[in-house]
């Protein structure tokens, strides 16, 4: 007997989202579903991990899931979860949905995105999903773009050596124009610092902003997504930039023996 794909879910929002019950919900309905998340927001944690504290984990009670809540970042749940808490190796690792978009260089802080990418040090084909931030968080046919992709990344050719950043469009629930396959753009989350004064007097400050949108390019991320596209951007590890350990010019900069 063939046993189901094991599929792992993870975010970096709580294993209560909205999102995460969204996309459980349809990777259900493709093989034997586990979610290992965060007990509370941990968005921004990038690819960090816990260290000098313990991970403490709870086995949440809900029906036709095995749920486990961490104290740790979303990496910290990826990485306990294949070493000591899955029976075998999934097949997929799957990340969301975020409740805000991951693209530009935004996605260096995004929890999502890294709690997929982990999957690429260890050889699992992973996906990030994004839903882009609206007041209502409205996941209406969200489901069917998150059907047609989990089908295809269970293909046995699917690559394991990157993951996929998918972000959708809020139009989603009223009318998409398509899939685009996408770079991924220089768009910088602009901070703003709100200054405040406790009780005691002492400041403390509220970080908050908006996505900067810099480019027109329709094969970018955030373009695509502006346009009304859902956007997949391939990503990688590999941050060696060609173009200076290349160019001979720099090579100087490093020579000690001059």
């Amino acid at each position: 007997m063939v046993s189901k794909p094991l599929i792992l879910v993870t975010n970096d929002v709580g294993y209560s989202s909205k999102g995460i019950k969204v996309l459980s919900d349809v990777t259900s309905n493709f093989g034997e579903t586990i979610i290992v998340a965060p007990n509370s927001e941990k968005s921004g944690k990038a690819h960090g991990i816990t260290l000098y504290d313990p991970i403490r984990l709870e086995k949440i009670d809900a029906p036709d899931k095995l749920v486990y809540s961490i104290n740790g970042t979303p990496v910290d749940c990826v990485k306990l979860a294949i070493n000591s808490l899955l029976p075998r190796k999934p097949k997929l690792i799957l990340s969301g949905v975020n409740h805000g978009l991951n693209v530009g260089r935004s996605i260096l802080y995004s929890g999502t995105v890294s709690a997929a990418s982990e999957s690429i040090m260890i050889g699992i084909p992973s996906i990030a999903f994004s839903l882009q931030k609206s007041k209502e968080m409205d996941f209406t046919n969200v489901d069917i773009i998150l059907e047609k992709l989990i089908k295809n990344a269970l293909d046995e050719d699917f690559p394991n050596d990157v993951v996929w950043n998918v972000n959708i469009p809020k139009t989603v629930n009223e009318k998409i124009n398509g899939i685009k396959l996408t770079k991924q753009g220089k768009s910088n989350f602009n901070e703003i610092y709100h200054k405040r004064k406790d009780p005691r007097n002492n400041t403390y400050f509220w970080v908050d902003g908006a996505i900067e949108s810099i480019e027109q390019d329709l094969d970018v991320d955030e373009v695509a997504i502006r346009n009304g596209y859902v956007s997949i951007t391939p990503l990688t590890f590999e941050l060696t930039s060609q173009k200076y350990l290349e160019n001979s010019q720099y090579k100087g900069f490093f020579d000690f023996e001059k």
